[in-house]
């Protein structure tokens, strides 16, 4: 790694960690309004079984019931995406605190 380095002296790569920091918050705050939403649809959907009464709504129903399980998949993805770039920001941290010590120790 350390003659990598060398070779490479000019190359600079960073990430722009407010940026950064955002979009982790965003993620997880777009997956808790997701669930929000989510929930809101589901109540209205179990208050229109009492006055929507006709040939079709069993199978609406039964239809909704077989989709809403895909409400927790889409918000658990998106809060996956926050914990994926949290990781991502960890590790780069790690990588450029490693890369510090070397070059501390290598002058």
């Amino acid at each position: 790694k350390l003659s990598e380095f060398r070779e490479n002296r000019n190359l600079v790569c960073g990430i722009n960690d407010k940026a950064m920091k955002t979009a982790i918050l965003n993620c997880y705050n777009t997956a808790e309004e997701l669930r929000k939403k989510f929930c809101k649809i589901e109540n209205i959907m179990l208050n229109l079984r009492d006055f929507y009464v006709c040939s079709g709504s069993s199978d609406f129903f039964q239809s909704f019931e077989n989709f809403k399980d895909n409400f927790a998949i889409a918000a658990s993805n998106v809060e996956m995406y926050g914990d994926d770039l949290t990781k991502v920001r960890n590790n780069f941290r790690q990588i450029t605190e490693s890369s510090a010590e070397i070059i501390k120790f290598n002058k």
